[in-house]
C-alpha cells in the first residue's frame, strides 16, 4: 500500500471516529431558523406545549431531534437526542393545568420537528 493511500485511509478513519464521538447537541448541522412556535401552534390548531415561544430544530442525524430555544439552549426532542447527551426538555415543557404532576401533550411539536428534519 502506498504512503498516500495509507495516509488517506488514516484520515478517513479519523473522520469516522470524530463523527461518531461528537456530541449531537453542539453540531449545529441541519439547524432551522428560529420560529415563533406559539403562533405556529395556533395556526395549526394545537396548544403550544412549551414555556418558551421561539424554537428552532437541529437535525444532527440518526433521527435525533434537538429543540433549540431563543437563548441557544438545546433540548432533546426525542429519546435518541437524549441518549446523545442533549438536555431533558422537562424544564421548558408546560405542566398540565388540569392534572397535577403531568405535562401537556407534546406530540404535535415533535411531529413538527420531525417534519422539519425530514424524518
Amino acid at each position: 500500500m502506498s504512503l498516500v493511500r495509507a495516509a488517506h485511509l488514516s484520515a478517513c478513519a479519523l473522520v469516522a471516529v470524530a463523527a461518531v464521538t461528537l456530541p449531537a447537541c453542539s453540531s449545529g448541522e441541519g439547524e432551522s431558523e428560529l420560529r415563533n412556535g406559539a403562533q405556529y401552534a395556533e395556526a395549526e390548531g394545537f396548544d403550544w406545549p412549551l414555556t418558551v415561544e421561539w424554537v428552532a430544530f437541529e437535525c444532527p442525524g440518526a433521527n435525533q431531534l434537538v429543540i433549540v430555544t431563543e437563548d441557544g439552549t438545546e433540548y432533546a426532542g426525542n429519546g435518541l437526542a437524549k441518549e446523545a447527551g442533549c438536555a431533558d426538555i422537562d424544564p421548558i415543557w408546560r405542566d398540565d393545568p388540569d392534572v397535577a404532576g403531568l405535562k401537556v401533550d407534546i406530540g404535535e411539536l415533535i411531529e413538527w420537528g420531525n417534519t422539519s428534519c425530514g424524518y
